[in-house]
């Protein structure tokens, strides 16, 4: 185990992060791509990568569990990763066995592009669009039947259509299905549990996270209930804290609009590198959507300050040596709905949508002052408008590599 192993390691794992996530972007999941495999950075996972590194031809797994009968990476790898079908089994009541479990169409379709960006990465040049089928068929895990048969038979199907038809008819059929599985998860009653607090979904009967048991609630007697009360005539002095109330909702409503409403795209742009700059973490949050910042603590178990702490280390770590950052911008342009809908329109976490109306990239010319002397970079940066403000595309991203690496 030397540099050589370690380097080669990590340009593996990350050349594969950086096709999944362009492949879940092209899918309509491009927050799940952002997220990706992040678990192979930890200690538990990469040192056994760089152990049993196989010059980036094959799965480092492999050779670890050639050489002990098992693979702890992967043992920890899979249980922290929902794109993995072994993730999804459980032990049946009925049937007293580890049975497989179906996936949701989310990580079916993040499961689809992983497999699609390994081929390429351990085939290089030999690749094309038939290898994943290929190797799916060729798979121990298929015929000894540890995919549940929905999964199965739909993750044939994607790779058959990308087999026949191309990548182009396979992300268009993706992007359908987790459009569709989106509006029918809409509809799902989001609760928290009673013992951990952690958003679940209504019909679950124990948590997935504490695994504490769920008392469970008629919605129809809530309804009665609703009902009930509502009949009541409400009292004059009811009336008048109702009013009260509407108005200060109101000005609440106009100044927070106002706030946000202050910032253009340029002024993201500049606020984004005097974060970067003076090493800002508060400042560069407010470059990120509020309702992503709260699903990354949610995720995480993290409060915020604890994230601003995280996100703080991580500038510090890579952006401190960066000093008299000057930027200006060479060219924008307006990306309409087709030219960023598959880029943007993606799940947040379970229930939460961030579907974005507008984006501007602008081409940028960032000068600054490093340890190597002065510098010039060429970059693009998108700026997208989120509810009534706009944000940074650079900045969620350095969040998310804050948090979860």
């Amino acid at each position: 185990m030397g540099w050589h192993s370690f380097w080669g390691h990590f340009c593996t794992i990350t050349r594969h992060r950086h096709t999944v996530m362009r492949h879940c972007r092209r899918a309509g999941i491009f927050w799940q791509g952002l997220r990706h495999d992040l678990s192979k950075y930890s200690p538990t996972e990469f040192w056994q990568g760089v152990r049993y590194y196989q010059d980036g031809k094959r799965s480092p797994n492999e050779a670890e569990r050639e050489a002990l009968g098992y693979s702890l990476a992967w043992m920890h790898h899979k249980g922290r990763n929902r794109h993995h079908f072994e993730y999804w089994s459980d032990y049946n009541p009925r049937t007293k066995q580890l049975e497989p479990v179906e996936m949701p169409v989310r990580f079916l379709a993040e499961m689809f592009c992983d497999r699609v960006a390994a081929s390429k990465i351990y085939m290089k040049d030999a690749y094309d669009q038939t290898c994943p089928l290929a190797y799916f068929q060729k798979s121990t895990s298929r015929k000894r039947g540890l995919l549940h048969a929905n999964t199965e038979r739909e993750l044939m199907r994607l790779l058959t259509l990308l087999a026949e038809q191309g990548e182009d008819a396979a992300f268009a059929e993706l992007r359908r299905m987790v459009a569709e599985d989106r509006k029918k998860r809409k509809g799902v009653i989001v609760m928290f549990c009673q013992n951990c607090g952690k958003k679940i979904e209504g019909g679950d009967l124990f948590c997935p996270f504490c695994g504490a048991k769920q008392q469970q609630v008629n919605p129809s007697e809530n309804a009665g209930a609703s009902l009930t009360a509502g009949s009541q005539k409400p009292t004059r002095k009811g009336l008048g804290i109702a009013v009260i109330c509407v108005l200060i909702v109101i000005v609440l409503a106009l100044v927070l609009i106002g706030s946000l409403c202050t910032g253009g795209p340029k002024q993201v742009v500049k606020e984004y590198y005097q974060a970067i700059e003076k090493c800002d973490a508060k400042k560069l949050l407010d470059t990120v959507p509020k309702d992503y910042l709260k699903e990354v603590m949610d995720e995480k178990d993290l409060t915020k300050r604890e994230l601003l702490k995280e996100v703080q280390a991580y500038l510090d770590k890579y952006y401190s040596g960066y000093d008299d950052i000057k930027v200006s911008i060479t060219d924008q342009e307006k990306l309409d709905q087709d030219d960023f809908s598959d880029y943007f329109d993606f799940d947040l976490e379970e229930d939460a949508d961030l579907e974005i109306k507008k984006a501007v990239q602008f081409d940028l010319k960032v000068r600054y002052q490093s340890d190597e002397g002065k510098q010039t970079e060429k970059e693009e940066f998108v700026v997208f408008r989120y509810e009534n403000g706009w944000y940074s595309m650079d900045a969620v991203f350095l969040v998310a590599m804050s948090a979860y690496l």
